[in-house]
């Protein structure tokens, strides 16, 4: 089994609004990730933590540059770690 690696993604743009977290969500069930998807409160920036294998993580970036349709990301910012923390599957946060 590969090792597990970190990532927090904030994604800029008109992000908010558009079903983006979901999108997020369901994408990460698929890519067997754990972690969680939130809004920002400046209102145009999801972040993003997962963890999983270091390809399935790269599969939900290349996703996330385009988004779901009605979304226009317009940055994106990673920032990848070997420190794995643990999260119960993959939730959306409020």
């Amino acid at each position: 089994m590969a090792d597990k690696t970190q990532i927090t993604v904030k994604v800029r743009g008109h992000v908010q609004g558009v079903c983006f977290r979901y999108f997020v969500k369901e994408l990460a069930i698929k890519l067997n990730l754990q972690g969680y998807v939130r809004n920002l409160p400046d209102g145009d920036t999801v972040e993003i933590k997962a963890v999983g294998e270091q390809s399935h993580l790269e599969n939900i970036i290349k996703s996330l540059r385009e988004g779901p349709q009605y979304s226009t990301v317009t940055e994106i910012e990673i920032e990848w770690s070997n420190h794995v923390s643990y999260f119960n599957g993959f939730i959306i946060r409020y």
